[in-house]
């Protein structure tokens, strides 16, 4: 009996403490949860937010019901057993007061990520196609959200959006990424289920922007920058100080390779003379406005007088320049006061009145661009220097300039120092990526990677260390991340050359190193004079030949050619493949094209090509021992190989030397 009466107390507190348990208030989700959204099929899925610690917050969705309490930093999560594609269902999240979830869908999760590539949207070239291409895109079973371009120094869990989960209509397909539209489209109609896709790209950064800090700390080139931004929140003042030291640094580095042309006297000094320097029309890109300068890629200065009626003492002015493609380094007087280096941002300097004077003032600006188009990209109004009171000097028409280098890599100061670039390593990691997380997904596709140019090595570190830190953190394993390989771009050399382009296609190329990735090569569809080339349908399908192959185990080619081993007969070398599903063609009919030869002295000569079966044979009547090969080793390389299933070849070359 006592023994009886003892459970049965023991009962009733459980039930008594069990009907004490408070519902949580101040319940707070990620805009991720929201209307419309995509949660990813046969994964255990995760939600959470913040609410009143202490109390109990509930999930209740298609048959699970899951509880989580709040814990003393308001923190709670759930994870929902793994569910079947379908929809539409509602979610609810119950405290003290309910939220509830409409129209949500379960299905394949992706995100899509990268530089400006990436970022294009299907609206904006006005082309025939990808208008009918909107105007066609009723997919209610696809979902849309793009984060908005957010930066922060340390990982934020707060994320900010440009657009909401919103079912692909006409209406906003247009303004998504094209890449990403393709390759969702191309998903759903194969698999028959909802896709959900989470845009999240800013143009024209690096790689190291989109790495977390603690997987760059183990590269030595980045430890000291990401040491720095502790101070930040503490003296932005001081750190664009010593910004602009390490820019003045630079510059006298750069300065003494031309000190036989100009003395000691500087290039922004007030005492140069550029009485011999051409005159340009400004704003304006330096292509068009000379033709001269069609093939400058690198740093041009551009130097002008204005007149300030006014005693500029005590007050406060700003200099705007509009766009300044890519990055410019400003003066007056012979003292720095402005950089930048982001193609889109408008520059917008605020000026230290002890630098001006009354009468004339001399600026001299230096612009280096990185590719494509250079220069002054914004409008005439946008060219001016005002006080307080708005009073203005216009500062457009015409400029003195000269052409000082075009050779764009060497000795580049690459912005991750400047206090509000974007091109900073890990701040879009922290502020686009990091919210993300630990929103179940099925995998990623990336297209970045012509903001590295020029880095190649470095990239071969920071690419691989980059996918796995995401996959750490994410905590769901090697998920899939398949990446575009670089677009041709540029002008054809006429004979085989260096190519920093195709030294990062190779390093892009060293990720596959890990498990559960691909590449899907752009090598084929770009533009000469167009780094943004407008063919991203390509893109998207290639990037879903590797989804449908690699995660979703269909059985067709997700790749074209790509180099197996070659052989060296006599003066002629056989070259053999991976993936010729159907054989070797050329797209053409023609011989294949594209392929050099080099014989012990490295000089690399365009080689005679055919196909024989399955390989390609090679020789050139001007090298009698060959030992190594390239193909599509150029910026722009005049290729024609594919396979049987119209797939291009990869670029390859077996040497190793530095270009």
């Amino acid at each position: 009996m006592k023994s009886y009466l003892t459970v049965l107390i023991i009962l009733v507190f459980a039930v008594s403490c069990t009907d004490n348990k408070k519902s949580a208030t101040d319940i707070s989700m990620s805009p991720l949860f929201a209307d419309n959204m995509v949660l990813q099929r046969s994964e255990p899925v995760k939600i959470w937010g913040k609410a009143s610690p202490g109390g109990e917050v509930k999930i209740v969705f298609e048959n699970q019901e899951k509880s989580s309490i709040a814990a003393t930093d308001s923190t709670w999560s759930v994870t929902l057993d793994p569910l079947k594609a379908g929809g539409p269902f509602e979610l609810k999240v119950i405290g003290k007061d309910t939220l509830i979830f409409k129209n949500v869908l379960i299905g394949e999760v992706w995100i899509c990520s990268g530089q400006s590539n990436m970022e294009m949207p299907l609206n904006l070239w006005g082309d025939k196609k990808y208008e009918q291409e909107i105007k066609k895109a009723n997919y209610p079973g696809i979902r849309l959200l793009t984060v908005k371009n957010t930066m922060s120094l340390s990982p934020s869990d707060k994320l900010y959006l440009n657009e909401k989960w919103e079912p692909c209509s006409p209406d906003n397909a247009g303004d998504f990424s094209a890449v990403g539209f393709f390759f969702a489209k191309e998903l759903h109609n194969k698999l028959k289920v909802p896709i959900g896709m989470i845009h999240s790209s800013w143009g024209g950064t690096p790689v190291e922007a989109w790495t977390p800090a603690d997987a760059l700390f183990k590269i030595n080139e980045f430890v000291d920058v990401i040491k720095s931004f502790s101070t930040f929140e503490q003296d932005k003042d001081s750190l664009w100080a010593v910004y602009y030291q390490k820019i003045d640094k630079w510059k006298k580095d750069l300065d003494s390779l031309y000190s036989e042309k100009i003395g000691k006297i500087t290039w922004e000094s007030p005492e140069l003379n550029d009485s011999e320097w051409g005159e340009m029309s400004l704003p304006g890109y330096w292509e068009k406005k000379n033709e001269k300068m069609k093939d400058v890629n690198g740093i041009v200065w551009f130097r002008r007088t204005f007149k300030l009626n006014d005693n500029p003492k005590n007050k406060k002015y700003i200099l705007n320049l509009g766009c300044i493609d890519d990055q410019d380094v400003v003066y007056i007087n012979g003292k720095i006061v402005g950089s930048r280096q982001m193609y889109d941002d408008e520059r917008a300097y605020p000026i230290d009145s002890n630098i001006l004077k009354a009468g004339e003032n001399l600026i001299a600006v230096m612009v280096r661009d990185y590719g494509g188009s250079g220069g002054f990209s914004g409008t005439p109004e946008e060219m001016y220097i005002s006080d307080k009171d708005g009073k203005r000097t216009e500062l457009d028409g015409i400029w003195k300039y000269k052409v000082l280098t075009n050779d764009p890599n060497r000795k580049i100061l690459w912005s991750s120092n400047e206090p509000t670039s974007p091109n900073r390593p890990t701040v879009l990691y922290n502020a686009m990526i990091n919210p993300l997380i630990p929103y179940s997904i099925r995998g990623t596709i990336w297209y970045q990677g012509e903001s590295n140019v020029g880095r190649a090595e470095q990239y071969r570190k920071v690419f691989p260390a980059m996918i796995s830190s995401w996959r750490e953190k994410w905590g769901e394993g090697d998920f899939p991340f398949f990446f575009v390989q670089l677009s041709n771009f540029k002008e054809r050399m006429k004979e085989p050359a260096p190519s920093d382009m195709a030294m990062l296609r190779e390093a892009q190329t060293f990720a596959l190193s890990l498990p559960n990735t691909g590449i899907a090569t752009a090598v084929d569809v770009g533009e000469a004079d167009n780094i943004h080339f407008k063919n991203k349908k390509a893109v998207g399908h290639r990037l879903a030949l590797n989804a449908l192959n690699k995660t979703y185990g269909m059985d067709i080619p997700y790749s074209g050619p790509v180099f197996k081993e070659l052989e060296v007969k006599g003066s002629k070398i056989i070259v053999h493949f991976n993936h010729i599903d159907g054989g070797l063609k050329t797209n053409d009919g023609k011989a294949p094209r594209g392929f050099a030869i080099a014989g012990h002295d490295g000089k690399y000569k365009w080689a005679e090509a055919k196909i024989e079966g399955n390989t390609i044979v090679l020789w050139n009547n001007l090298i009698s021992e060959p030992v190594s090969v390239r193909y599509a080793w150029a910026d722009n390389p005049d290729i024609n190989l594919y396979n049987g299933a119209g797939l291009p070849a990869l670029p390859f070359r077996t040497d190793s030397f530095e270009k």
